[in-house]
């Protein structure tokens, strides 16, 4: 909603599944409608952007499409925020299974999760902690302050005046800024560097891009926005593995770079800085 899209009812995911076997529409509809009986982030609605749960569970029809292209096309179609359920799904003869949710309701994690659900005899489908008990127990932490003690940490993220990025062409309209105009730099790090440089692939890319941003805006420091998966709040004492929703997380963090020490120094720096964010950036 903060950035203000100007079809707000498409932002979509989409899952396409190769069903083995021939197909039984009726039965899949029972089985994915027992999945959004389950899970109550399929009762979501959202109106003024405030989350609504409407009191029962929504139904889902299966449409069948004659290929792969009209699926997309109608599947694609703006969603209406605020009625239930933002999920839809069709069926490709011969055994094709395209379903689309808006991401407001759904994460990459969420889709693992269904994909799951759906192979599983129904009985044995279940949500080990609903959606709307975590964000529960998310505000009741908040409120309690058991997060007090992490605000030093976060407002240090944000204390001073980030660099604009400097411009080639500052004349140039945004018109004229488009990808025809786009140009790609490829680097490729050695399976000898890789052996010998312990730090995670994500602690090296960081490095590497708050090094250029660094050098081109003449800072020592870099303020980036992270994205995590959102569900790595081991103080609530939750299990989430078996959720859907949107837990995405997007959160701050200054990198202290000093372009004149050697690329292990700058890493070591970014590395010690990474692990410093509470839970991930989660909560």
């Amino acid at each position: 909603f903060a950035q203000d899209f100007i079809q707000p009812g498409v932002f979509n995911h989409q899952l396409t599944l190769t069903l083995k076997g021939p197909i039984d529409i009726a039965a899949l509809e029972e089985r994915l409608n027992h999945i959004l009986s389950i899970h109550d982030v399929f009762r979501l609605t959202f109106q003024a952007e405030q989350q609504v749960l409407v009191e029962k569970a929504p139904t889902l029809s299966i449409a069948e499409m004659p290929d792969i292209e009209a699926a997309n096309k109608a599947l694609n179609m703006p969603f209406t925020l605020d009625e239930a359920p933002l999920i839809r799904a069709a069926i490709v003869r011969p055994g094709t299974l395209v379903i689309v949710a808006h991401h407001l309701i759904i994460d990459g994690v969420s889709w693992a999760v269904l994909i799951d659900q759906l192979d599983q005899p129904t009985e044995r489908i279940s949500e080990n902690v609903s959606f709307g008990a975590w964000t529960t127990t998310l505000d009741h932490a908040a409120l309690r302050g058991d997060f007090r003690n992490e605000a030093a940490f976060w407002k240090a993220q944000t204390p001073f005046d980030s660099t604009t990025l400097p411009l080639d062409f500052p004349a140039v309209s945004l018109e004229d800024n488009r990808e025809a105009s786009r140009r790609s730099i490829q680097c490729a790090i050695s399976l000898t560097e890789r052996r010998t440089t312990p730090a995670p692939l994500q602690d090296i890319l960081l490095t590497a891009v708050a090094s250029a941003i660094a050098a081109w805006t003449q800072s020592a420091k870099v303020r980036l926005d992270l994205e995590g998966h959102g569900r790595e709040l081991e103080l609530l004492d939750l299990d989430l593995s078996g959720t859907l929703g949107w837990f995405t997380s997007l959160y701050p963090v200054t990198l202290p770079i000093h372009t004149k020490d050697d690329a292990r120094t700058r890493l070591a720096a970014v590395t010690k800085r990474l692990r410093a964010i509470p839970r991930h950036g989660s909560a």
